[in-house]
């Protein structure tokens, strides 16, 4: 696959950005000009993947000297089914380096109208080698659980990497789950 930085300068801005409208709800997307900032100043990866040249999904991931904390990713409805999701989470694994990566998903909340959904996004996740920790993420209102490539050992570097959204006007918490 081949991966190009995203900047309001790329020649697939604006594709990445229909994606990234069509593919979140508005209630869980960051501010885009706050995504494109910390882009500009190093503090985060924002790419695209394509494969012979047919445009295959972005990642967009903060970034610390200890962590790597994969915000949103996402593949193009037409080319789902054709393993670019992990091609992708790949991709990412060799940006983090030797880093845990940290991710969240939506609970597996069995009345959620989209539980299917949230299980199938935990077993993708899970086949490319992430676990579910003990800690839920809060951004505003919305709550997550967090996902690991490695143990939870950095698990405070994450939360403070994911207080950097804050300067998005978000707020951001995370708490151990009650056993």
């Amino acid at each position: 696959m081949k991966i190009q930085k995203i900047s309001i300068l790329s020649p697939h801005y604006k594709k990445v950005k229909k994606l990234y409208e069509d593919s979140f709800p508005a209630v869980e997307r960051i501010s885009w000009t706050w995504m494109l900032i910390m882009a500009f100043f190093g503090r985060s990866d924002f790419l695209a993947y394509f494969d012979k040249g047919t445009f295959a999904g972005f990642s967009y991931s903060l970034k610390s000297k200890h962590v790597y904390y994969l915000l949103f990713l996402a593949v193009p409805s037409n080319a789902h089914s054709r393993g670019y999701g992990g091609k992708i989470l790949k991709a990412v694994a060799k940006q983090a380096k030797d880093r845990p990566i940290f991710l969240v998903i939506e609970p597996l909340d069995k009345n959620a109208e989209n539980y299917k959904l949230r299980l199938k996004r935990l077993a993708f996740y899970e086949k490319n080698g992430y676990t579910l920790t003990d800690y839920l993420y809060f951004e505003n209102e919305e709550v997550y659980q967090v996902l690991t490539n490695k143990n939870e050992d950095r698990i405070q570097e994450f939360e403070k990497l994911g207080k950097y959204i804050e300067w998005s006007g978000m707020k951001i918490r995370l708490l151990k789950a009650k056993n």
